[in-house]
């Protein structure tokens, strides 16, 4: 390939994202090792992920969403922001559009700095979903939000160890083969909650998410700890705002709100991706 890729770094929420123009096409045709290499920090760009912007006939473009370790993903809630923001700074689309995922179209309105985006409901909802961790039993919700999450809702979110936890349920064989994403959550206010988030593909903690914001805040509204609008503090200490409505068993107008910032441009140079396995970085 003909390298000289040309991309924008971008953070929402606290997740960063390489998100390039891939409309012409010309990327890798193994795009999974590529990507690990570019996600990889330190020695590379080094991001939670990868966006690409390609072409779309049902919406101003089409965003396929890629995790640090190569993985693909139907959505990503902070992503789909910086993909907004990226293409409407780079006149690819009004700051009114919409945009395909693989989880359906999403429309998306840029304020500035900010994004607002509208989400299709969930597609699967299991309350008091008891999972069995050795001797313990610990009780949360599944939910399918375009990406899975469970959910647990803790008392002491701080010293939370996040990562040892996380991993222990995005194991877990009852969510196999794929695994799911984990979302910790602490009630503060019936419109606002802490979360912290595991997420699967990036395999630690992250700074926020905003399915798993998402997921959090229509699981506790279910079980009747919350009301929306709902205010999300996130582990990055940015907010992310959730908004629906919810009559006679669904969801409806389902929004997700929250910062989508530009830090730079760039170009890939092809030693971005040469000479390090990024499996040696990983524990």
């Amino acid at each position: 390939m003909s390298y000289e890729v040309k991309f924008g770094k971008f953070s929402a929420g606290g997740n960063d994202f390489i998100v390039i123009d891939n409309r012409q096409g010309g990327l890798p045709d193994d795009l999974a090792p590529w990507i690990e290499h570019l996600c990889c920090r330190r020695l590379s760009v080094g991001a939670d992920g990868v966006i690409l912007l390609e072409s779309s006939s049902p919406a101003d473009f089409r965003m396929r969403y890629f995790n640090a370790d190569g993985s693909e993903a139907p959505l990503c809630g902070n992503g789909v922001r910086a993909s907004a923001r990226y293409a409407s700074l780079m006149k690819i689309a009004p700051p009114k559009m919409t945009i395909e995922t693989g989880a359906g179209l999403v429309p998306a309105e840029v304020k500035g700095g900010r994004v607002r985006t509208l989400l299709p409901p969930p597609s699967k909802v299991e309350l008091h979903f008891p999972l069995s961790l050795g001797e313990e039993t610990r009780e949360g919700s599944f939910i399918n939000v375009g990406v899975p999450f469970f959910v647990q809702r803790v008392e002491e979110l701080d010293k939370l160890p996040v990562r040892e936890r996380g991993r222990e349920i995005r194991y877990h064989p009852a969510f196999q083969p794929e695994g799911t994403n984990v979302c910790f959550v602490k009630v503060l206010h019936r419109n606002r909650i802490a979360v912290r988030i595991y997420e699967r593909g990036v395999e630690d903690e992250t700074l926020s998410s905003g399915t798993g914001c998402l997921s959090a805040s229509l699981t506790t509204t279910l079980l009747d700890d919350t009301s929306p609008p709902i205010t999300c503090h996130t582990r990055g200490g940015l907010n992310i705002g959730v908004g629906f409505q919810y009559k006679e068993g669904k969801f409806s107008s389902i929004s997700v709100e929250g910062d989508a910032r530009i830090i730079y441009y760039g170009e890939l140079h092809e030693e971005a991706c040469q000479g390090f396995s990024p499996s040696s970085f990983r524990d």
